[in-house]
């Protein structure tokens, strides 16, 4: 997170992103906020777990992002049952969503001119 707030610090960036991604059987919504306040819902509960793997780690993964980007992160499961297709797609879905909230823009996209 802090990497990127680096990168963006004094450019006119998106700010916001978001995806449904879909993997298999899962699909999750991923929406990011890039607007100076740390916050982050995780709404992953994949019914078959992954051996090895705690689910409490993405969330304290995205609460780390949040907190060092101060971007707002929401994730939702929106169906799945395998665990590793969940996560697989939350990810990617972050990915995406970022992609887009970071990308450049010609205005700065907030109601007080700053982020």
């Amino acid at each position: 997170g802090e990497e990127l707030k680096e990168k963006i610090k004094g450019k006119k960036i998106a700010r916001f992103g978001n995806a449904i991604m879909p993997m298999d059987d899962a699909l999750v919504l991923v929406a990011v906020d890039i607007s100076g306040r740390a916050y982050a819902s995780v709404e992953l509960a994949p019914e078959e777990g992954e051996e090895g793997f705690e689910l409490t780690l993405v969330r304290e993964f995205l609460w780390a992002l949040a907190r060092s980007l101060n971007a707002t992160i929401h994730m939702k499961q929106l169906s799945g049952v395998n665990a590793h297709h969940v996560i697989e797609a939350a990810f990617k879905g972050l990915g995406v969503a970022l992609r887009k909230a970071l990308r450049e823009s010609k205005r700065l996209e907030s109601t007080k001119g700053v982020l």
